[in-house]
């Protein structure tokens, strides 16, 4: 937004009650119906804001181009990490490059560089991103159970494996990324929380409601890599078992 200037009217004091003027043209010195005919009347002063209106007594301005490039800064980041997100699902963590994530978002590798310095910085952000969004679905999920959760659970399961893989084998990299990377740990392992939430509605014992999250981590990891089929059957004999 370019700089604007706005004419401030001098007021002239006279004993307690400054003297007022009114003219339709006060902004225009010289200027027709104007009695402020010198341009000292009028005070010019340089505004890179531009008042558009008022709340609650407080000015309200219009957005400045830095709010806008802020803006613009976090569409790109968001559309860089979900690219990232594509590249793992894949070619796995080792397939994550700064050029490889570039040609999947459709933008230059200096963007890449300019809004994650590091491959380390754009890994860790876009890993740990996907592991929080499945931690706040699985949490929205643990009251969705209804009156049959055995297949509520089972048809969970397989939207993680069927719907959502991209960002449930995110969420595994990650896992086996933090196995090196103390820091990583907790975002990890957050999302095992919902599901643990999830298995003590089927048993109040600790224990077994445990070794259903256990078992459950080691059936997705088993259907991604395609070591077996997934079966919504599989999860009703689990809990027969853990019962």
């Amino acid at each position: 937004m370019s700089a604007r200037r706005i004419a401030v009217l001098r007021v002239e004091v006279t004993g307690s009650e400054p003297k007022r003027f009114d003219s339709p043209d006060l902004a225009i010195p010289g200027g027709k119906n104007n009695q402020y005919v010198c341009l000292d009347s009028l005070l010019f002063v340089q505004v890179s804001g531009v008042v558009t209106g008022s709340e609650g007594g407080r000015d309200r301005r219009a957005p400045s181009r830095s709010d806008g490039r802020r803006v613009r800064g976090a569409l790109r980041r968001d559309e860089l990490l979900r690219a990232t997100l594509v590249v793992v699902e894949r070619a796995g963590v080792a397939g994550v490059s700064h050029r490889a994530v570039a040609a999947e978002a459709g933008v230059s590798v200096a963007s890449t560089t300019y809004h994650f310095a590091s491959l380390d910085d754009l890994l860790v952000a876009a890993l740990t991103g996907a592991a929080e969004d499945l931690t706040a679905e699985l949490h929205e999920r643990v009251t969705e159970l209804g009156a049959r959760p055995a297949d509520e659970l089972a048809r969970l399961v397989e939207h993680l494996l069927v719907y959502r893989r991209g960002r449930t084998l995110a969420a595994y990299e990650l896992y086996l990324l933090a196995a090196r990377r103390p820091e990583l740990r907790e975002a990890a392992g957050a999302w095992l929380q919902p599901l643990t939430e999830i298995a003590r509605t089927f048993t109040t014992n600790p224990q077994k409601a445990s070794l259903l999250v256990a078992a459950l981590d080691g059936l997705l990891l088993q259907s991604l890599v395609r070591a077996r089929p997934f079966a919504q059957a599989d999860v009703a004999a689990l809990l027969v078992y853990l019962r």
